[in-house]
């Protein structure tokens, strides 16, 4: 299939809206995808590309969508990519981050990266097939905060620091980030400046810190929805799920309902086993994550 690019405008939104609506959908048909409440912002963002791919010469007849932005003099990230419903798994996804490789050349830069949920079989395997290499991972755990038992309950003492404090302290704990740390359904390079730019609450005992990202955080990609609180673990496993404890018997303590508000957990690797020991677990039950995949250019 033959396709033709351009930048999208403010004025594609509507075509954007309509063929995003069916992509990821929850249990009542209702969609969840984010990108339609910020391609606007995105669009009008310079150092980027916000590209649409048309299946007419006259440009007008959306089927898919991309982005890639300039992080850095040395990286680009690669994001949105969204096809209709009707033409995946015909190619166009590959097309799409091949178009982002070469805007990346163009602009100079060493590495592009993008990350995924390592269930999303089509992402992953466009990854391998235009060479990328996985570099992180984090492990992604899920519960209902009403269903984690956390009764007498008795935690060492955490405070709240400010992100200069957690940037120094994170450099310093075991099970701690390297080059890049995850915010979620996304990772930031690991440095001052993008540290300082996360929406979110930093807080640390002795040996282990949570970044604590709720609803009202705005976020350059996805962020939790009204019922959802992602927290984002790093440290030494025994004081890491200490820490998730505290944090978690307090937030049952100001909340009102409990059934409806979710969880979700961040984590390396080597502290699964210890979160999911307090009650929490993969989703849909088979280990699962968000997947950090880089290409030299």
């Amino acid at each position: 299939m033959k396709l033709f690019f351009r930048e999208l405008t403010l004025e594609d939104l509507p075509a954007v809206n309509d063929l995003c609506k069916n992509i990821w959908k929850d249990e009542n048909g209702v969609s969840e995808d984010y990108l339609p409440k910020i391609i606007d912002s995105w669009i009008l963002e310079e150092n980027s590309s916000t590209f649409g791919a048309f299946k007419d010469e006259q440009k007008s007849l959306l089927v898919a969508l991309g982005r890639v932005k300039i992080i850095s003099k040395d990286y680009a990230w690669a994001e949105g990519g969204r096809v209709a419903e009707e033409y995946q798994r015909t190619g166009i996804g590959k097309i799409l981050g091949q178009r982002s490789i070469d805007y990346a050349k163009n602009k100079k830069v060493k590495y592009i990266q993008y990350d995924t949920f390592t269930e999303n079989s089509g992402s992953v395997s466009i990854a391998k097939a235009l060479g990328y290499y996985q570099k992180d991972y984090m492990e992604l755990l899920e519960g209902k905060l009403g269903e984690i038992p956390l009764r007498n309950l008795q935690s060492k003492p955490y405070i709240e620091i400010a992100p200069e404090e957690a940037f120094i302290f994170l450099r310093n704990i075991p099970n701690g980030p390297k080059t890049e740390i995850n915010a979620g359904w996304s990772y930031k390079p690991f440095n001052l400046q993008q540290i300082s730019k996360i929406e979110g609450k930093w807080i640390r005992n002795d040996d282990a810190i949570v970044l604590k990202i709720s609803s009202d955080a705005i976020l350059e990609r996805e962020n939790p929805s009204s019922d959802d609180i992602w927290l984002i673990v790093y440290g030494k496993a025994s004081d890491a799920t200490d820490l998730l404890k505290g944090i978690l018997f307090q937030e049952k303590k100001r909340r009102n309902r409990l059934d409806k508000l979710s969880i979700q957990i961040y984590c390396p690797r080597v502290l699964s086993q210890s979160i999911q020991n307090i009650g929490f677990s993969y989703h849909e039950g088979k280990q699962s994550g968000v997947v950090l995949f880089e290409k030299k250019l």
